[in-house]
């Protein structure tokens, strides 16, 4: 009954003999398979392409409350932005193995080396960084620039983990002081907003002067031509009547 073994959709499997890899070239794929019985074989399955979570920076307690700078919905990990602002970001990082091998002999604890690792990008990348950039307008670089760190970091120690992608979720200011950052953020929008009227209205008013310059251009064209026209046709039938 030992002998034959199975592997599950999105697993790959392992297979040592006496403590030795005997299937090096390739891991087991999903599906039955034979081996010498227990304990000559043993079998170690790993997740293979199935993507994982996990959660990085702080944790969300119920994923049903709305996610507001000034009420608390999670844990309280602060860190500091590059304007010495402290934060609190809610990232989830999705991943897969990328190499059996890797994940199951390189490193003892691959999910806990992950958020180590994930941890230091964080902080590193968060230092460069205002919180305002961060949290409004580079939420989309943060997360990608996390990805590749984390992933040229796991390279380098041969983790056998491959990062699909990094989603930050929330970047927001500590509860007691929330109000007044939402303070600035609204004005920031505001800012904005009064600079995307003030592109539209330019953008309305160029081609309107363009056109009524045109107009009266060819309006000009049009009042010389016919002035001349009549200047000759009196200056002939002046000619004539001499």
């Amino acid at each position: 009954s030992t002998a034959i073994y199975q592997v599950e959709p999105e697993q790959e499997a392992i297979v040592e003999r006496f403590g030795r890899v005997i299937n090096a070239d390739e891991p087991a794929q999903p599906g039955a398979h034979f081996k010498a019985p227990w304990p000559v074989d043993r079998v170690f399955r790993v997740p293979g392409r199935r993507v994982r979570e996990l959660a990085v920076g702080n944790r969300t307690r119920d994923a049903t409350v709305p996610m507001i700078w000034t009420r608390q919905h999670g844990t309280d990990e602060a860190f500091v932005s590059g304007d010495n602002n402290f934060f609190y970001p809610y990232l989830v990082i999705h991943y897969r193995v990328g190499d059996a091998y890797d994940f199951r002999y390189s490193v003892a604890e691959p999910d806990r080396v992950l958020e180590d690792v994930a941890l230091q990008s964080l902080t590193a990348i968060s230092a460069e960084r205002g919180f305002y950039s961060v949290a409004l307008d580079e939420r989309a670089v943060l997360g990608e620039r996390v990805g590749q760190q984390v992933q040229a970091d796991l390279d380098t120690i041969g983790a056998g983990i491959e990062i699909v992608d990094v989603l930050v979720k929330d970047i927001h200011p500590p509860r007691d002081v929330a109000r007044s950052f939402e303070g600035v953020v609204a004005a920031m929008q505001d800012h904005q907003t009064l600079i995307n009227q003030s592109h539209s209205y330019r953008n309305q008013k160029i081609p309107e002067a363009r056109s009524s310059a045109v107009r009266q251009l060819t309006e000009a064209h049009a009042y010389v031509a016919e002035n001349k026209t009549r200047s000759e046709g009196e200056a002939a039938r002046f000619s004539m009547q001499r």
